[in-house]
C-alpha cells in the first residue's frame, strides 16, 4: 500500500512538536555526514548543471544551437530526477519517524524506490497546484483585458515563487 496509517507519533510531544529532538534527528546514527552530503549534492547538482548551460544559451539567445538545446533538456531531466529522489527519500524518513523508528537518516540505498515515490509525490503536488494555475491564468487574462497588456505578468509574479519550489 502506498499510504500506511502511522502507529506512533514519535516527534510529537504532548504539548506540541519537540523542537530539540527534531533538530537532533539528522545527526543520529552512524554515517550521517555522508548521508547529509549526498542529500546536499542532489539538491545542488541541478543548479551546478543549469547555471553554465543557461549562461551559454542566453549568450546565443537569438540563435540557439541544437547541441545547447539538448544540454538544456538533459539538465532539466537530471534536475527533475534529483528532485524526485530527494522527495522520495524525505517521504521514507517521514514514514520511518511516524512508525516510531528514529535511528537517524536512512542510507541512500533505494534510489529507484525513492525516484518512483518522489515522482508520485510530485504528481500529487502538481495536481494540487492546478487550481492555482487556473486562477492565475484567469487573472492574467482579466488584467490584460482591463489594463494594459504590459501588466499581465503581475498575477504570475505573485504565484511563481511558490510554484518554483515544486
Amino acid at each position: 500500500r502506498w499510504y500506511r496509517k502511522p502507529r506512533v507519533q514519535a516527534c510529537v510531544h504532548p504539548t506540541g512538536m519537540d523542537l530539540a529532538r527534531s533538530i537532533r534527528f539528522p545527526f543520529l546514527g552512524r554515517g550521517w555526514p555522508a548521508r547529509v552530503a549526498v542529500g546536499g549534492l542532489l539538491e545542488v547538482l541541478p543548479l551546478l548543471l543549469a547555471v553554465p548551460i543557461a549562461i551559454r544559451v542566453l549568450r546565443f539567445a537569438h540563435h540557439p544551437r541544437p547541441p545547447e538545446l539538448g544540454l538544456v533538456t538533459v539538465a532539466a531531466l537530471v534536475a527533475l530526477a534529483c528532485r524526485f529522489v530527494v522527495l522520495g527519500y524525505l517521504r521514507r524518513i517521514a514514514v520511518a519517524v511516524l512508525d516510531g523508528r528514529e535511528e537517524g537518516l536512512p542510507a541512500w540505498d533505494r534510489l529507484d524506490d525513492d525516484l518512483a515515490e518522489g515522482f508520485r509525490l510530485w504528481l500529487v503536488t502538481l495536481g494540487l497546484c492546478l487550481p492555482l494555475v487556473g486562477v492565475v491564468l484567469a487573472l492574467v487574462f482579466l488584467v490584460s483585458l482591463a489594463a494594459s497588456p504590459g501588466l499581465a505578468w503581475l498575477p504570475a509574479l505573485l504565484v511563481a515563487p511558490p510554484l518554483a519550489l515544486l
